[in-house]
């Protein structure tokens, strides 16, 4: 079945290898990976439900595995920079669930450079620190 004259399978494109190179990197999800940043402890107010994630979170992260994506919700700190970049310039995407503000292990400066350097590498964000500080957290969804 599917062989021609010669018993070979025809070659596959180019971009049927590449979107099965993808499905193999990012799960059994058929268009890829998408992580939710988030942070721990915000100094100033709790805003973290008894899950440890804000409200809408796992809401969000659900929906998107509901569209057919794979999606894994990641802590940021300033310690782990390095290799978090490693591992989300490998993701089609993330969601920075980060309001601005002082929270544990993290200086809004490197979490900017972090996001920043994400958009430069091609990783689609929502949203950039560029677009967030252009916009206001609150105002990007709406605006975009």
């Amino acid at each position: 079945m599917g062989c021609g004259a010669s018993g070979k399978l025809p070659p596959r494109s180019p971009e049927a290898a590449q979107k099965d190179a993808k499905k193999t990197q990012a799960g059994s999800r058929e268009n890829g990976l998408i992580y939710i940043i988030e942070c721990e402890k915000n100094l100033e107010k709790n805003d973290k439900g008894s899950d440890g994630h804000r409200k809408d979170t796992m809401p969000i992260c659900n929906a998107v595995k509901a569209q057919g994506w794979d999606c894994e919700v990641l802590y940021y700190t300033d310690k782990d920079y390095e290799s978090l970049m490693t591992k989300v310039s490998k993701a089609e995407g993330y969601i920075c669930r980060v309001n601005p503000g002082p929270y544990e292990g993290v200086t809004q400066e490197k979490l900017d450079t972090f996001l920043d350097t994400l958009e430069s590498k091609g990783v689609k964000g929502m949203s950039s620190a560029t677009t967030m500080k252009k916009m206001g957290a609150k105002d990007a969804l709406v605006k975009i």
